[in-house]
């Protein structure tokens, strides 16, 4: 790279048409010419979209300005045309960035020619008709052994010794099985035993045994009472805790008695997106008050996929210890807004005999 990087090459690129052989070998050259201070670049094909190939012919616009090719060279275009020729190393130039990549281009002086892969790009951003580039600039050159002939052959060496011998190879997997054999013929049938005696005299009856304790009284005092939903409930987003029509029942409970409650009902979404979903809080509450441990649960109903306004059956057993005396169990509905998003829902949707929400109140004694 001898020369100034702001030289600058005109470069006058032509095809010609001609058959050659698929193996024939045309390279691209440059040749310095220091006498004239000139000098003259030929790309001997590259691909050109519409135009199939194409080979260019680049040369100096006058004596003595920079005739050497190198890095920041401009070179100018003054035509292009196809041709039919192949060749063994041709140019690349891709069309999205306007880059012409010339492999192995032979460069000729005084001294005698060296190998170089060219990179070139769109200077000045101007095109010809058919959309070529004016003018490029070299921005790459890599020195390269592409094209070098081959020296002769050296003489063969010798064998060299034989190498000690390898490790024992690997235990082989082991083979299947073989085949079951055929099934024995049977034996003989052995000789019947000696004949069957004759029955012994029936035995006597047994004293009767004595009469057994008695038993422990059974728990008295046992009781329970059922109770249906009288109507469907709507539950927002934001709704309170709300008891779900006729969810409610009183029992009186005698002393060292536990109570089981137990409630089922059906809830819908009346979302009809897919993926719509609402969130209800169901809870079973003693003289309106929550219990400490259980007694409530998230009810989440989601639409899947081709489903609009899912339902969704819920249940709950839960045993509760109160004191004596009257108590009013009830089943309590509220609503989550805990995710965005959250549609309303309809508590009890499934209603009429066996399939309506109940509440079951079970009282049992120590």
């Amino acid at each position: 790279m001898r020369c100034s990087i702001t030289s600058r090459l005109t470069v006058f690129i032509f095809a010609l048409f001609s058959v050659a052989s698929v193996f024939a070998a045309a390279p691209s050259t440059y040749t310095e010419n220091s006498s004239k201070q000139t000098g003259k670049m030929v790309v001997a094909q590259f691909n050109y979209p519409g135009y199939a190939t194409l080979n260019a012919q680049m040369a100096p616009p006058a004596p003595g300005v920079g005739y050497q090719l190198q890095v920041g060279t401009i070179l100018n275009v003054s035509k292009v045309k196809a041709v039919k020729s192949s060749y063994a190393v041709p140019a690349n130039y891709t069309a999205a960035t306007k880059t012409l990549f010339v492999p192995a281009l032979i460069v000729k002086n005084q001294l005698g020619w060296s190998y170089f892969d060219v990179t070139l790009t769109a200077n000045s951003g101007t095109v010809d008709a058919i959309g070529f580039p004016t003018d490029l600039i070299v921005t790459e050159m890599v020195a390269t052994q592409v094209g070098v002939p081959a020296g002769p052959a050296g003489p063969q060496g010798e064998i060299g010794p034989e190498g000690p011998q390898g490790l024992p190879g690997a235990t082989g997997a082991t083979g299947p099985q073989g085949a079951t054999g055929a099934t024995g013929a049977d034996g003989p049938i052995g000789p019947s035993g000696g004949p069957v005696g004759p029955a012994g005299p029936a035995g006597a009856t047994g004293p009767q045994g004595p009469t057994g304790a008695t038993g422990a009284a059974g728990t008295t005092g046992q009781l329970g009472a059922i109770v249906g939903a009288t109507s469907s409930l709507t539950i927002t987003p934001t709704t309170p805790a709300t008891i779900i029509p006729g969810l409610t029942t009183t029992v009186t409970v005698p002393a060292n008695a536990f109570v089981l409650v137990s409630t089922n009902l059906m809830m819908q979404t009346t979302s009809t997106l897919a993926g719509g979903f609402s969130l209800v809080g169901v809870s079973v509450k003693v003289d309106g008050v929550s219990q400490t441990v259980g007694g409530g649960q998230l009810i989440w109903v989601v639409n899947p996929s081709g489903v609009s306004g899912m339902f969704i059956p819920w249940s709950m057993t839960q045993l509760i210890s109160v004191s004596a005396g009257s108590h009013t169990f009830a089943v309590y509905a509220e609503g989550l807004n805990i995710f965005a998003g959250s549609s309303n829902a309809v508590v009890n949707y499934v209603s009429g005999a066996g399939a309506n929400a109940t509440l079951s109140v079970v009282v049992l004694k120590q």
